[in-house]
């Protein structure tokens, strides 16, 4: 019983160690500012919604809301910025249900879903340090 207890203890000291290494091997300084609007082909903004970017080769994600004038400001965790590299983006509109697009001028246009799901959106960015990293994202409305 004593041998069962010190292996246990011995591997939540290692599961801790693990997780520790992991959260705070990710060094937030080689973070880029990203910043950006995402339209509609025709050019209109997409107005409230989040975007989020998803590099390629692993590491934290990096999400914004979307401003009614379509802008958004990449942070990863609670920091400006995202890890350069590829990255694969998904846009969601969380407007067309909200009460105070009623009237608004975009009201009428919604994201296709198809920008909601990394295997499908067709959206990739490279974020580059040392750099302005400011996109435009086009996404299709729904048909």
């Amino acid at each position: 019983m004593r041998h069962v207890r010190m292996v246990l203890a011995l591997l939540a000291i290692g599961l801790l160690a693990f997780l520790a290494i992991g959260v705070f091997a990710f060094d937030d300084s080689a973070l880029t500012p990203v910043t950006g609007l995402v339209v509609y082909p025709d050019g209109r903004p997409v107005g409230h919604g989040m975007i989020e970017f998803a590099p390629e080769g692993g590491g934290p994600a990096a999400r914004s809301k979307i401003a009614a004038d379509g802008r958004f400001e990449l942070k990863t965790g609670d920091r400006p910025g995202a890890v350069p590299g590829r990255h694969r983006i998904v846009v969601v509109q969380i407007g067309a249900a909200n009460p105070a697009m009623v009237g608004h001028k975009h009201q009428g246009l919604t994201v296709d879903r198809a920008h909601s799901r990394f295997e499908t959106s067709g959206l990739f960015r490279d974020v580059i340090p040392n750099r302005p990293n400011e996109f435009t994202i086009e996404v299709d409305a729904s048909r």
